[in-house]
Formats: C-alpha cells, sequence, structure tokens
C-alpha cells in the first residue's frame, strides 16, 4: 500500500484549534482564507506543510493553546492527517464540530485543558505545581 493509499485509509481524528471573526461574524482561520461552518467539510488541494499549509489542529486543548492563533476554540475533525509532531497535526480535510463562543474566556478554555491534561494548579501546602 502507497503512502497516500494509507493516509486515506486512516479513521478521522478530533482535535482542537483556534478561530477568528470577521468583520460579518463569520468563523475563519487567523491565515488564509478558510471560512468554517459547523458539520461542512473543507478541503486543501495544494502541498501540505507544517505551519504553512493545509489544515492544522492539536490532540488536545492544551497544546492548542501552544498554538493559539484566535479566540473562539473549535473542536474538529479530520480526515487524511499526513503530518503528526504530538502537539499539532496537519490535514487534507476537516470540518468544525462545534466551538466555544468568542464571549467566553480563552482563561476558561486554559482551565479546562489543565484539568483535561491532570494538570495540578495548587497544591496542598500552598505549593504550585
Amino acid at each position: 500500500m502507497s503512502r497516500t493509499d494509507e493516509i486515506k485509509t486512516r479513521p478521522p481524528r478530533t482535535g482542537w484549534r483556534f478561530f477568528v471573526r470577521d468583520k460579518d461574524g463569520a468563523i475563519r482561520s487567523a491565515h488564509g482564507d478558510a471560512r468554517w461552518v459547523v458539520g461542512e467539510w473543507l478541503r486543501y488541494e495544494g502541498k501540505i506543510e507544517f505551519c504553512r499549509s493545509g489544515y492544522h489542529a492539536s490532540p488536545t486543548i492544551y497544546n492548542a493553546l501552544q498554538h493559539r492563533q484566535g479566540y473562539i476554540l473549535g473542536q474538529v475533525e479530520a480526515r487524511r492527517v499526513e503530518t503528526d509532531d504530538g502537539e499539532k497535526f496537519v490535514a487534507r480535510e476537516m470540518r468544525l464540530m462545534g466551538f466555544y463562543d468568542d464571549r467566553a474566556p480563552v482563561a476558561l478554555a486554559a482551565l479546562a485543558a489543565g484539568l483535561a491534561a491532570g494538570l495540578v494548579l495548587c497544591r496542598p501546602g500552598g505549593q504550585l505545581g
């Protein structure tokens, strides 16, 4: 099986990323011209490159915060993931599954990421950890 065939047969995976709103209120990528509508698949036709092209997401909210470019936290589903470094991945196809409205503070997302990652913000005795 070729690498292309293997990529096509991988199961979809979920992830997290941040978005912005344009002046018309549409959800967009911070870079590029992608407009996101919940449930609609987007497909990237060009060469896939980390930090340059394709649709990027992270496996956890915590990782997404490290690469945050925007203020709307969204959960995505990706098909045909071509590159993955453990903290983020790049896919040829992606759709927005849902999002936390930009009226909710990013701090809430950071708290949720810490809890989801099992991080302890304050230990008994006042030690941070």
